[in-house]
């Protein structure tokens, strides 16, 4: 996990799945790139946590989209609101940095476009079809970035791109 700039200051959170003896020897070389976590021995884990993972950062920026529209449509600061959250209640770096980019309307790093977010969002879902499990939020997210991308907003960041769609929506 992480952003261009994460990866080129050897940040990034490295998933990692396989018997722990091949662990063991490459750990030592993914370790030059960031920090390494294990879930498990079956390599196909690693694969279902990080679009896991993924799913988690797009619901959890959709969430702060639609809060920061509730409180700036009402005439607050979504600034001044999610700065609170992202030194609080969700103390973690996803809700500062891209609670700071939803109020700034300034995409966290480079704009990544909503490409890659739909497609891990599609194979959230197939995942859970596959397995026939429920996951009404990827449904959501999903539409989501689809009227985002129907609305030209196609070549921005998710935080910027899902701010712009809460704050519009009827």
């Amino acid at each position: 996990f992480g952003r261009p700039d994460v990866a080129a200051a050897a940040k990034l959170n490295i998933v990692t799945a396989a018997v722990p003896e091949l662990l063991d020897k490459v750990e030592p070389a993914l370790s030059v790139l960031g920090k390494t976590w294990r879930v498990g021995d079956d390599p196909r884990i690693a694969h279902i946590a990080k679009i896991a993972g993924n799913f988690m950062i797009g619901c959890a920026i959709e969430t702060m989209a639609e809060s920061a529209a509730l409180i700036s449509l009402n005439g607050g600061d979504p600034g001044l609101f999610l700065g609170m959250l992202g030194e609080t209640l969700f103390n973690s770096f996803i809700y500062r940095s891209y609670g700071s980019a939803i109020a700034s309307g300034k995409s966290p790093g480079p704009p990544s476009g909503l490409q890659l977010p739909l497609k891990d969002v599609r194979l959230t879902l197939g995942e859970a079809r596959t397995l026939g499990a429920r996951t009404p939020f990827a449904t959501i997210l999903q539409e989501q970035l689809r009227y985002a991308e129907g609305q030209g907003l196609g070549t921005e960041d998710w935080s910027v791109a899902l701010a712009a769609v809460a704050r519009t929506q009827n």
